[in-house]
C-alpha cells in the first residue's frame, strides 16, 4: 500500500490574501489599462489635428506659390515650415517632387495616394519600416496639384512608453503591498 501525500491547504488567511492580491492585480492593471488609452487615444486625437492643420496652412501657402509664374516647386517645398519630424510631397502635372528621397509616392499607401490624385482630402495612418506616420493629403484644385504632409509618430510613441512602464510598475508595487498586509495582517 502507497501512501499519498496530499499538499497542504492553505490557510483562510492564505486565502483571502490570495483573492484579494488578485483581485488588486485586476483592477489596478484594468485601471492602468483605461488610463493609457484615454491618454493614448487623446494624445494621438491632439497630434493628428495639429498635423491637419499644419498640412492646410501649408497646401495653401503653396497655392499661392504656384499661382505665380516660374516656382521651383523643389525650393518651396523645403522653405515649408514643417517641423523636424514631417515631410512634403506635391503631385503636379503628373510628377511627384518630395523634400526627402527617403520618403517618395511609393511608400504612401496606395489608397491615400489614389485619393490624394483624384481630388480628395484625406488622412492615413501607415507603418514605414517599423514607424508610425500619419499622412495628410490637401487637394489643391485651383493649382491642379496635391499636398501630402507626412509625420511621424515616433515621439508620440516614445512619450507613451514611459507612462505605460510606470503603470506596469505601479500595478506589481500595489500587488505586492497588498500581498504584504494580507499575509502580516
Amino acid at each position: 500500500m502507497t501512501s499519498r501525500r496530499f499538499p497542504r491547504r492553505l490557510g483562510l488567511r492564505a486565502r483571502v490574501t490570495v483573492v484579494f492580491s488578485l483581485g488588486t492585480l485586476l483592477l489596478a492593471t484594468a485601471m492602468a489599462t483605461l488610463a493609457f488609452g484615454l491618454a493614448r487615444n487623446y494624445l494621438l486625437r491632439e497630434r493628428q489635428a495639429s498635423a491637419e492643420r499644419q498640412t492646410f496652412t501649408n497646401a495653401q501657402l503653396v497655392r499661392s506659390e504656384l499661382r505665380s509664374t516660374g516656382a521651383d516647386v523643389t525650393a518651396l517645398l523645403g522653405a515649408l515650415p514643417t517641423g523636424s519630424e514631417s515631410q512634403s510631397l506635391l503631385y503636379r502635372g503628373g510628377h511627384w517632387f518630395a523634400t526627402s528621397v527617403s520618403l517618395g509616392p511609393t511608400q504612401l499607401p496606395a489608397d491615400l495616394r489614389n485619393r490624394a490624385v483624384a481630388g480628395v482630402a484625406a488622412t492615413q495612418r501607415f507603418r514605414i519600416g517599423g514607424s508610425t506616420q500619419f499622412a495628410v493629403a490637401a487637394p489643391i484644385s485651383s493649382a491642379g496639384a496635391v499636398y501630402i504632409q507626412v509625420s511621424s509618430l515616433n515621439e508620440l510613441d516614445t512619450t507613451l512608453r514611459i507612462p505605460a512602464g510606470r503603470a506596469a510598475v505601479a500595478a506589481l508595487v500595489t500587488l505586492l503591498a497588498v500581498a504584504g498586509l494580507g499575509r502580516w495582517g
